[in-house]
């Protein structure tokens, strides 16, 4: 069986949790939760949901449902039935994601300019391909999965610049201004690339790159998947039947050709598998809906054979309970900024100081720190942040 392994995309600081939290309250008043999914004890969207996935060959959509919890008010995916570990637990057909690659490819947007196409990052991509959904309304194969998107997710993006000064912290202040500025310029050059197809709103689009950074998964990509493998092959063995049949040439030079046509389709899919660069993102229905949990092992994976995404479990879960994966190594910083929610204990946790040489050069130099100390001391002091080209 060939597999790909897909990723989901310390302290924390008890300010920002404080901030989080009134996030969260606002965002579930908009129907969503800490996670970005919809907060409301019965939704007919997400019965739908695991209906619409079951029809299309998803399994097994009979052991999960989607609800609020009591306690949180978060709304996860759980179990119906015991799930052992080490099994796979969920799996998709892969025609019902949303997909890029960073391989070159021709824009499937038939009003949007190459040109623009060509130059966005992965997660660009992914969200013009689910605006193009959206846009198609009830015409959309993936109508389902679209109206179980959250509506809403309490991401700081969406905080005043009073509420994001409170968290007494610039790096990620400064990290959410730049966030702004890019997806805002982004947009405006988004109108211009669909010519004069009707935009979304600023906000649609915004909301719909959100969704994709905070539900994408990624993997390597392996070139062409066996069905294409073999209608390739196919559509090869009947030109060259039809090549010999019309009289156009002798049967071995048509042979030649199919052994040549098989050796470069092979080869080609060979060197994309070896590229560290060949990487594939993923929206995935169902497979998004889950949770994080920091101590939980989880492998999203893509089945060649099977033409699938699944979802494996390290520990076993119980009946009843909360099915989680781990979205990955990230510290609390970036969950915040994409995700809307920090993890207490976070061992991937990082703290950025900034200019942190000038601020102990000035705190050592005045405040309680000079009251009271030696010529002495005070001279060993500016020696020392002389030694770190500090000026004193």
């Amino acid at each position: 069986m060939v597999r790909s392994v897909m990723v989901m995309r310390a302290r924390p600081r008890g300010m920002r949790r404080g901030m989080v939290a009134e996030a969260r309250r606002e965002a579930r008043a908009q129907g969503a939760t800490t996670s970005g999914r919809y907060s409301s004890r019965v939704r007919q969207a997400d019965s739908d949901l695991l209906q619409w996935a079951k029809e299309k060959g998803a399994q097994p959509m009979d052991n999960f449902t989607l609800r609020e919890d009591e306690a949180t008010g978060v709304r996860g995916v759980y179990t119906k039935r015991a799930l052992e570990a080490e099994s796979i637990v969920c799996e998709v057909p892969r025609k019902l994601a949303l997909e890029v690659t960073t391989t070159k490819s021709k824009c499937p947007i038939d009003e949007m300019d190459q040109e623009f196409w060509n130059k966005l990052d992965w997660w660009g991509k992914l969200a013009c391909l689910l605006l193009d959904e959206v846009k198609m309304g009830n015409a959309s194969t993936r109508k389902f999965y679209l109206d179980a998107l959250p509506e809403a997710i309490p991401t700081p993006l969406h905080w005043s610049q009073e509420q994001l000064s409170m968290l007494q912290y610039e790096p990620i202040v400064e990290e959410i201004a730049k966030q702004r500025e890019l997806w805002h310029g982004l947009y405006d050059r988004y109108c211009s690339a669909c010519g004069s197809a009707s935009p979304p709103s600023r906000e649609v689009f915004v909301h719909a790159i959100e969704c994709v950074r905070s539900r994408t998964f990624s993997g390597p990509y392996e070139g062409s998947n066996w069905e294409t493998r073999i209608k390739q092959y196919g559509l090869v063995l009947v030109l060259a039947v039809l090549y010999v049949l019309g009289g156009f040439g002798e049967a071995y030079q048509a042979f030649n050709g199919v052994v040549a046509v098989f050796l470069t389709i092979l080869f080609r899919d060979l060197l994309v598998q070896r590229n560290p660069r060949s990487i594939r993102y993923v929206l995935c229905p169902v497979l998004d809906m889950f949770n994080h949990r920091s101590d939980v092992e989880s492998d999203p994976s893509y089945e060649y054979f099977r033409n699938t995404f699944t979802l494996t479990l390290s520990k076993r879960v119980e009946e009843n309970e909360e099915v989680c994966i781990n979205y990955g190594k990230r510290g609390n910083d970036e969950l915040m900024q994409y995700y809307g929610f920090v993890v207490p204990g976070n061992k991937y946790d990082s703290y950025t100081m900034s200019n942190f040489v000038d601020k102990a050069a000035g705190a050592l130099k005045s405040g309680d720190f000079a009251d009271g100390a030696s010529e002495a001391l005070m001279s060993k002091r500016r020696n020392m942040l002389g030694a770190n080209d500090v000026s004193g």
